[in-house]
C-alpha cells in the first residue's frame, strides 16, 4: 500500500467512488424499465369500398339497357345473351348500327361492348355494375313521392334546372306524347332504385341531347320513380256529353214540328177533299 500512487479520488465509506452509484442506478432504471410496446392502429372500420369501374358494363347500362338485356329476356329490343356466339367484327357492326338509336359512340366504347358481350359472365358484370350504381343513387333524399313525381311527369311543377317535361315524349296511363316509349309497366321491368338511376343518367339519344344542359337531380329522379312505379290506373273513356245533348235536342225538335205541323191550317187539297165529303152524304 504504501508504494501505491496516491491520488485525488475521494474514497466513500463503503469503499466506493461517487460516481458508481449513479452509475448503477442508471443501469438499473435501463434495466427494469419495460420496453415501449408499438402503439396498434384501431381496427379500420368497414366501409363500402367502391368496385372498380366496369366501364363496358357502365355504358351497356347508360346506352342499351332501356331496350336491351344480356341473359334476363327480351324488352323492346332482343334479349343479347344469344349474340356471345356472334364473331367480334359481328358485334361491332351491329353496334355501329344501332348508333341511330343510341347517339355516337367511342371507338373505345364499342370495343367495350363488344367485349362485355363476348364475355361469358357478362349477365353478373351487368348485376354487379347495376348494383353500384344504385349505391351512387342512394344519397341521403327525402323521401320520394309519386305525387310530386306525376307532377313533374306531366311538367305541371318545371324541373329544378329547366329540363323538358317527360310527357312531351313518353306516355303513362294513356297520357303524354309518342315520341318515346310508353312507360306505364316500366316499373314491372324495373326497381325503384334502377329507374332513378336511369332517370338520372339520361343516357339515350334524344334523352342525352336534351338534358345533357338541364340535368335531372337526384331528388327529381327520386320522385320521377316513385311516380313511374306505381302509374294510376288507365283512366276510363269519359262519356261525352254531346251524344246525350244531341239526342235529347232531336226529341224536343221533332216534338216541335209534330205540334206544329198539326196547328197548321189545311191546304186547299184538304178543303175540296172535306168538301166533297160533305156533297156525297
Amino acid at each position: 500500500m504504501d508504494n501505491l500512487p496516491i491520488t485525488n479520488h475521494r474514497i466513500t465509506k463503503t469503499g466506493c467512488r461517487p460516481g458508481f452509484h449513479f452509475m448503477l442506478a442508471l443501469l438499473l432504471a435501463v434495466t427494469l424499465t419495460p420496453m415501449p410496446v408499438p402503439a396498434q392502429s384501431p381496427a379500420p372500420i368497414a366501409q363500402d369500398v367502391p368496385v372498380e369501374a366496369d366501364t363496358g358494363a357502365a355504358r351497356f347500362l347508360q346506352s342499351c339497357a332501356g331496350c336491351h338485356t344480356v341473359g334476363e329476356g327480351p324488352l323492346t329490343g332482343p334479349d343479347l345473351a344469344s349474340h356471345q356466339s356472334w364473331s367480334a367484327e359481328e358485334l361491332t357492326q351491329g353496334i355501329i348500327r344501332m348508333q341511330d338509336r343510341t347517339g355516337p359512340l367511342s371507338d373505345s366504347d364499342i370495343q367495350h361492348l363488344v367485349t362485355l358481350l363476348k364475355n361469358p359472365t357478362a349477365k353478373q358484370r351487368l348485376a354487379a355494375a347495376r348494383e353500384q350504381q344504385t349505391k351512387t343513387v342512394e344519397t341521403p333524399l327525402s323521401p320520394p313521392s309519386a305525387r310530386i313525381g306525376q307532377r313533374l311527369f306531366t311538367g305541371s311543377q318545371p324541373l329544378e334546372h329547366g329540363g323538358m317535361a317527360c310527357a312531351a315524349c313518353h306516355r303513362v296511363a294513356g297520357r303524354g306524347g309518342t315520341l318515346g316509349r310508353d312507360l306505364t309497366d316500366v316499373g314491372t321491368r324495373l326497381s325503384q332504385t334502377a329507374l332513378a338511376a336511369a332517370i338520372q343518367q339520361a343516357g339515350y339519344k334524344i334523352m342525352n341531347a336534351s338534358y345533357r344542359a338541364h340535368p335531372i337531380t337526384a331528388q327529381e329522379a327520386a320522385h320521377l320513380a316513385m311516380y313511374l312505379a306505381t302509374p294510376p290506373a288507365q283512366p276510363a273513356p269519359a262519356v261525352s256529353p254531346v251524344p246525350l245533348f244531341g239526342l235529347i235536342g232531336g226529341v224536343l225538335l221533332l216534338g216541335g214540328i209534330i205540334a206544329l205541323y198539326g196547328k197548321r191550317r189545311p191546304g186547299a187539297r184538304a178543303r175540296l177533299q172535306r168538301r166533297d165529303g160533305h156533297g156525297l152524304d
